[in-house]
């Protein structure tokens, strides 16, 4: 691990009917924007119609609200997003996800690396015991981060879920509405000729 360089990031993520999922993801945005004042955090609003809206305008001292027109798509709201971002690194995640308090500091020091142009985090399930599908969703979920992590350490992770990663925001590259957007993004920084790695101790967490 090199020395943390000097870099800004933006936080961005997308929200469509998140009104149950919200009130824990914004304590949590409080504690990284304590941590961190100068983080930008981004979210859209795709539409929703169980008052998501209000709920992130009512955290504007944290994080800038972007309005869609209607139901748009995730892809749609990230280039939204994106397009306003100001920081060197822009990091993605979703609206029902919580990230570690030391999930910044953990970051972006991997970007002191100038072959390295993308990093993802690795996300932990909880909830797995509430059932035998929650059960094995997490069995699952386990093996492809672990697949993941040797992917990183033998040349590039193939791809990047939403719910923790990064890039440049140099290498956000131009795409349809109608594609994945994650795994676009994130492959976009290996057709660039750089390195996409994962940081196991980079964490989030979701409930199953």
């Amino acid at each position: 691990r090199r020395a943390a360089p000097a870099l800004t990031a933006s936080l961005l993520f997308c929200a469509y009917n998140e009104a149950a999922a919200l009130p824990a993801k914004i304590g949590n945005l409080r504690v990284l924007k304590a941590r961190h004042p100068d983080l930008e955090i981004l979210a859209y609003d795709d539409g929703s119609s169980d008052g998501t809206g209000a709920i992130l305008a009512e955290a504007a001292n944290i994080l800038t609200l972007v309005q869609g027109p209607g139901r748009t798509g995730k892809a749609h709201g990230m280039k939204r997003l994106a397009a306003r971002a100001t920081g060197d690194i822009l990091i993605f995640t979703d609206a029902n996800v919580l990230l570690a308090e030391d999930a910044v500091e953990r970051l972006l020091p991997h970007y002191a690396d100038p072959t390295i142009g993308g990093v993802l985090g690795s996300l932990v399930y909880g909830g797995t015991q509430k059932s035998a599908t929650a059960s094995v969703g997490g069995l699952y979920w386990r093996i492809e981060e672990a697949l993941k992590d040797g992917e990183s350490r033998t040349g590039n992770v193939m791809g990047a879920d939403g719910s923790i990663f990064s890039v440049r925001r140099a290498l956000y590259p131009d795409f349809p509405d109608d594609v994945l957007d994650d795994l676009t993004v994130s492959m976009a920084v290996v057709f660039a000729g750089r390195r996409l790695i994962k940081a196991r101790d980079v964490r989030a967490h979701e409930a199953l």
